[in-house]
């Protein structure tokens, strides 16, 4: 595979796209790990290479609200895990699309 470009999109329930969220993504059993911020556009971008020689690659998606209320408002940490299958990959580009809910104060509050 060599490299795959990562790109998403982070809106909220109406579309509007949500700026300034955190985006970790670990790849290769977390041999791999990049932080990305979304943009104006609520855009995200990573190129996930890969040096290891499985024919599969697990990618955990973190995407959080590192500032409160700014930015459209406080809205709930996203994760997923994505497995891309190296020969089943044909674009040079994957596409994803997020859409998160508000948060209650507390839902994104440290935890003790």
């Amino acid at each position: 595979m060599g490299s795959v470009l990562l790109s998403g999109t982070v809106t909220d329930n109406a579309g509007n796209p949500i700026e300034h969220l955190k985006v970790t993504l670990d790849w290769n059993s977390g041999s791999y790990q990049d932080i990305k911020y979304t943009s104006s556009t609520g855009r995200f971008d990573a190129n996930l290479k890969d040096s290891d020689n499985s024919d599969i690659i697990t990618v955990s998606i973190v995407i959080e609200d590192i500032d409160g209320e700014d930015n459209g408002g406080l809205f709930s940490t996203h994760t997923e895990r994505v497995t891309l299958i190296k020969n089943e990959i044909t674009e040079p580009v994957l596409k994803l699309s997020y859409r998160l809910n508000r948060a209650t104060a507390s839902e994104n509050s440290p935890r003790s």
